[in-house]
């Protein structure tokens, strides 16, 4: 009996990341002094590597894992801006 071949579609490497699929999670806990940084995004990484305040705990094909000091987390947020409001539109029609 003739052995069959079998055809098999080339999977993408896991090495390959998509925008969208870039994430960096900080996980900060209240009993410990620690905080635990997981990043899927290679600039990320890389900045983190640099950082001497930070140990990387593990990395694989998919992203690397950090841990860090919790006084070394700052999270910045952008300015919300208000608009003026006209005296006649804050006024109620009686």
């Amino acid at each position: 009996m003739p052995r069959q071949r079998v055809v098999r579609e080339k999977l993408p490497s896991k090495k390959i990341r998509f925008d969208e699929e870039r994430e960096t999670i900080i996980r900060i806990e209240k009993v410990s002094d620690l905080a635990n940084i997981y990043s899927s995004d290679k600039a990320t990484i890389s900045e983190l590597k640099k950082n001497k305040n930070a140990r990387l705990k593990r990395e694989d094909n998919f992203g690397a894992e950090f841990e860090i000091d919790k006084k070394h987390i700052s999270i910045a947020t952008t300015k919300r801006v208000r608009r003026k409001i006209n005296s006649t539109e804050s006024k109620c029609d009686s």
